[in-house]
């Protein structure tokens, strides 16, 4: 998908999957994250996605300094009651290391009372197999700023 540049900002539109590929009758893509670029630091925000290979190779390529990514999960008790999940705690932290973020930011693991993932799993999964990976955990309202 071709870029759109905003003033110092450039956003890129990335196909995701929710359960699965979704588009419409001309091809559009029903699920979207977008990589930002702007003063020389690149994020990455998930859309609704699963873990899948391409979008992991796409990533890849733009240098992710920052990634912000769901981890509400899913699980079949969700599937049966039609309430369509994300990647999981394990899978987010699994995914930002596979496209090299220098830091990863859970999110959407409280946004829903019937879809929520306990955000502290995301934190041991991390201390336990990826220490190197740098992440940050926001406080409701709190401002952050990236350096690099």
């Amino acid at each position: 998908m071709e870029p759109l540049e905003l003033g110092e900002f450039t956003v890129w539109p990335i196909a995701e999957r929710h359960q699965q590929d979704e588009v419409d009758e001309h091809g559009n893509h029903f699920y979207l994250g977008y990589v930002i670029r702007v003063n020389g630091v690149t994020v990455y925000h998930s859309g609704d996605t699963i873990y899948f290979r391409e979008l992991a190779d796409t990533l890849r390529e733009f240098g992710i300094d920052v990634a912000l990514i769901n981890s509400n999960g899913r699980d079949w008790i969700r599937d049966e009651n039609e309430v369509i999940g994300n990647m999981n705690y394990r899978e987010a932290v699994e995914f930002a290391y596979t496209i090299q973020a220098d830091m990863v930011v859970p999110m959407h693991y409280d946004l829903f009372k019937s879809n929520r993932e306990n955000p502290a799993y995301f934190v041991d999964y991390l201390f336990t197999h990826h220490r190197d990976l740098k992440f940050h955990m926001f406080a409701v309202g709190e401002r952050f700023i990236y350096y690099k």
